[in-house]
């Protein structure tokens, strides 16, 4: 009433006269029905209109008490069935027609006090134009009579004239987002305010529906919102579980006070608010409550200075000066780093708010307060960024520009593009260097694959000539001529004997010629017999021998067939036969390292007067024996380090006069 306000508290209720600044208390006396029915006082109104107070208490349900004759009226669930509908009371309120409106934990309650009689209302699934919870919470008549009722899920208005409905806020999906209506008012204008728990503050167009939240992205310190209050100059003022805010509905900013301000704590009560006629307010909180006019809260419309006061490497402060626009070069191991940001206000300072942003770095702008002012980053790559800061004075004017750092972290030697593309240039040149020596090689490889064939190739025509030239006509004609004269002189012995040297040598020749090496042995069984029929043949014209050293192995040692033959011919034929006497071929065979060397010699005329006699006689002719067998042992002997495989001598005597000739041979041999 005009002259006591009454304070509903969980110890009872306070009555405070403001005449007298003394304290009335009605509290709970247990056995005395004349007394408060619990002291869990949740909420209560004056009603000027009977002169009583009406007490909503939590767990006793709802008592009237008549100030005047200070007697109390109980109106329990328990009393009869048209009481009220649940003892657990949120919220109580008395619209201009008379009527108390109580929420409940279990439907929404009107009761008129002049029958005593209550009327019921709750929730109905199956009709949309019912309550939206039975948890009712908070309660609220606007200026056109609708009463306004937020419940544990949804806000709806009940229109009196048509007694219906209507939803707002409302979520029939109850895995989606839920709004629990904590408080309730409208503004002069119209609007309807609504506080939630958990989701911040709502302003709501009843026409339209539509409405817009304000939370802590918005700048709200808290999503809980206990109560609601407009001052005179039409801004909003809310308890909080963070204090006190004031809300510039124009400009949507907000303001919060906390107990630095002299606020009683920073958890303030639900729906525990009020405006008295003079215009101050009363908000009530865990340790009591607060009454002050708006009037009287002056605001520092001052905007701080915003510096950097400090910069860290590895937490060390480096004595350096920052300033707006300044640029800090750093190694790439420095990329530990801070910065302290300061607001120069020092109204209130540990009321400042900050905002900082490291461009690529920071998802967002960081917001934080006064107790922590340092911005700190690790482990940045290189790179060039911007730091942004800004910063408030106690009562949220914030600095217009705030202030901006370049930070230039250069690069390790390894991560510079200069040392990059040298890398890239070396991996593409060891790379290309890989590939054009592997392609070298595939090309090496097949270039002595292919003139490894053609040796092949080569050593086996080759092969064939000598063969052929071992196959000689004439060779073979004259020898058959030679055994005939010994069988028409009935010298069958002699003819039997060279018959079988003769069939002998044409068997080996033929099997030695699929052969690349054959037994030392074999080569001079070949030999002798070639030597017995070309004396054959001759007439004795020459006797031969043939000397092995003692330490070669004739029969383990192997070396390429048909190499000393054409030799031993071009001595009997070009050096024996125009001998005036009888000729001697001497064969010799000495070890080597890696092979063997053969040495023919023979006393006939020379190599030049054998020419002479040829070109006196018309005779153009080259031995191809030789040839072909040269070329043999040249490729046959690739491998050893030796100047010659082939030597010819000129054997003279101390005259000068031609006394035969000496062929060296160096033979390649194998082991078998």
């Amino acid at each position: 009433d005009k002259g006591n306000l009454f304070i509903a508290t969980s110890q009872g209720v306070n009555i405070y006269n403001k005449h007298t600044g003394k304290y009335e208390y009605l509290v709970h006396q247990p056995g005395n029905a004349e007394s408060i029915g619990s002291n869990e006082v949740r909420t209560l109104i004056y009603s000027e209109r009977n002169g009583c107070l009406w007490l909503g208490l939590y767990g006793t349900g709802i008592d009237r008490y008549d100030i005047e004759s200070k007697t109390f009226s109980h109106f329990t669930p328990e009393i009869n069935k048209t009481s009220v509908s649940n003892d657990y009371i949120n919220d109580i309120i008395e619209d201009r027609d008379g009527m108390i409106w109580i929420a409940t934990a279990r439907g929404l309650n009107m009761l008129d006090p002049a029958t005593n009689q209550f009327t019921i209302f709750k929730n109905n699934q199956s009709d949309t134009n019912s309550l939206c919870n039975d948890i009712t919470i908070s309660l609220f008549e606007a200026a056109n009579g609708d009463i306004w009722i937020g419940t544990d899920n949804g806000l709806n208005r009940y229109n009196k004239s048509n007694k219906q409905f209507s939803r707002y806020l409302f979520n029939s999906n109850l895995s989606g987002a839920q709004y629990t209506i904590f408080y309730i008012m409208e503004d002069r204008a119209g609007k309807i305010w609504v506080g939630t728990s958990g989701n911040g503050l709502i302003k709501l167009n009843p026409e339209s529906g539509e409405f817009k939240a304000y939370t802590t992205k918005e700048g709200l310190p808290n999503n809980i919102v206990y109560g609601i209050l407009e001052d005179n100059e039409g801004n909003m003022w809310m308890g909080t579980n963070m204090g006190l805010v004031k809300f510039f509905v124009i400009g949507e900013q907000f303001i919060k006070y906390d107990v630095k301000d002299g606020i009683q704590s920073f958890e303030f009560n639900l729906g525990s608010c009020y405006l008295d006629a003079e215009g101050n307010m009363y908000f009530g909180g865990m340790n009591g409550y607060n009454v002050f006019n708006p009037a009287d809260i002056k605001i520092n419309p001052n905007p701080p200075v915003v510096v950097i006061s400090a910069f860290r490497k590895f937490n060390e402060i480096q004595q350096i000066e920052i300033f707006d626009g300044d640029s800090i070069k750093l190694k790439h191991d420095d990329n530990f780093f801070s910065f302290e940001i300061s607001a120069l206000n020092y109204t209130n300072p540990s009321k400042n708010r900050y905002t900082y942003y490291l461009e690529n770095v920071d998802n967002d702008w960081v917001k934080t307060d006064a107790n922590n002012r340092i911005a700190e980053y690790k482990k940045v790559r290189p790179g060039t960024y911007t730091f942004y800061a800004n910063g408030s004075n106690d009562d949220g004017i914030w600095n217009k520009n705030g202030i901006s750092v370049t930070v230039i972290i250069s690069p390790a030697w390894y991560e510079t593009w200069i040392f990059r593309i040298l890398l890239a240039i070396v991996i593409f040149t060891g790379l290309w260097n890989i590939i054009y020596r592997r392609i070298k090689r595939i090309k090496t490889k097949n270039e002595v694959e292919r003139k490894l064939l053609e040796i092949e190739r080569q050593k086996f025509e080759l092969e064939q000539k000598a063969l052929r030239l071992q196959m000689n006509p004439h060779f073979i004609f004259n020898s058959l001529n030679s055994i005939q004269s010994y069988i028409l002189s009935h010298n069958a012995e002699m003819a039997v004997t060279y018959l079988g040297k003769f069939s002998q040598l044409m068997r080996l020749i033929l099997t030695n010629s699929g052969n690349k090496f054959i037994p030392l042995k074999e080569e001079l069984t070949s030999l002798k017999h070639y030597l017995d029929l070309e004396k054959l043949r001759f007439d004795n014209k020459f006797d031969y021998e043939i000397n092995v050293d003692k330490n070669i192995d004739d029969e383990f040692i192997e070396i390429p067939p048909m190499i000393v033959q054409p030799y031993v011919e071009n001595a009997i034929i070009h050096g024996i036969l125009y001998k005036s006497g009888k000729g001697l071929i001497t064969i010799d065979f000495e070890p080597g390292e890696k092979f063997i060397r053969c040495v023919i010699s023979d006393n006939g005329i020379g190599r030049e007067k054998s020419r002479e006699m040829m070109e006196q006689a018309g005779i153009q002719r080259k031995s191809s024996g030789m040839y072909i067998t040269k070329a043999r042992l040249e490729m046959l002997n690739q491998e050893l380090n030796e100047q010659f495989v082939v030597k010819v001598t000129d054997l003279k005597d101390e005259e000068g006069n031609p006394t035969g000739t000496k062929v060296e041979l160096n033979i390649q041999f194998d082991e078998d």
